[in-house]
């Protein structure tokens, strides 16, 4: 016994020990089956930490990407819509519905001539 702890008995007081007495002591080996399967439980409480943590992360990025996905596909649509009602691509319509009424007439004309020439007896 230490003087502290004789004389609260000496008086008849209660013993109280002191504070860093009562602190835990891990005075278990390392075959104690008890501190082994608190060391794994800790383990797996750091791993599901981290796996948690990579989840948040990768939802993070999947989310990110899919909104980059639909700002993507709502651009292209709206270039092609764009594109085909432009006032440029309805111009170029058009000129291409001319072109060919053009070819067709000239069809009509070689064929017009090719006929006199075979009727002229060449």
């Amino acid at each position: 016994m230490d003087d502290d702890e004789e004389n609260y008995y000496q008086t008849g007081m209660v013993y109280l020990p002191k504070e860093e007495d009562t602190k835990y002591k891990d005075d278990r080996g390392p075959a104690d089956l008890t501190r082994v399967i608190e060391e794994y439980e800790q383990l797996l409480k750091d791993s599901d930490s981290k796996m948690m943590n990579k989840i948040i992360k990768y939802e993070k990025e999947i989310k990110e990407l899919k909104d980059r996905v639909n700002a993507a596909e709502t651009e292209t649509a709206l270039i092609k819509a764009t594109g085909m009602n432009s006032p440029e691509m309805i111009a170029l319509k058009k000129e291409i519905c001319e072109l060919r009424q053009d070819n067709r007439r000239l069809a009509h004309e070689v064929e017009d001539k090719v006929n006199r020439i075979r009727k002229a007896g060449m």
